[in-house]
């Protein structure tokens, strides 16, 4: 019957609120920050992969500016291969 009074006494029903208390503002900080750093880390996440999307994109035009400059030069000599083998007056 001793034990009884234990649960009935003030200082257990303290301490049992103080316990749930502590337990509700721990979760709820805990879901609150884990919400808030996910939100910034996916907002890291995002502007790092536009940085890298943006120096691909920037190489991707650089090999296409190089190509062109190569592309461009091979084109005048297709064409004067294809005018000694057989002459035309396009080509003059």
């Amino acid at each position: 019957m001793a034990s009884h009074s234990y649960f009935k006494s003030i200082r257990f029903k303290l301490l049992a609120i103080i316990i749930v208390f502590f337990t509700i503002i721990s979760g709820s900080l805990y879901l609150t920050m884990g919400y808030f750093t996910n939100q910034k880390i996916e907002n890291l996440e995002e502007s790092e992969a536009i940085l890298q999307l943006d120096k691909v994109k920037g190489l991707i035009q650089y090999e296409l500016h190089l190509m062109h400059s190569i592309v461009g030069d091979w084109a005048y000599w297709d064409e004067t291969s294809s005018f000694v083998t057989n002459p035309n007056q396009e080509f003059i």
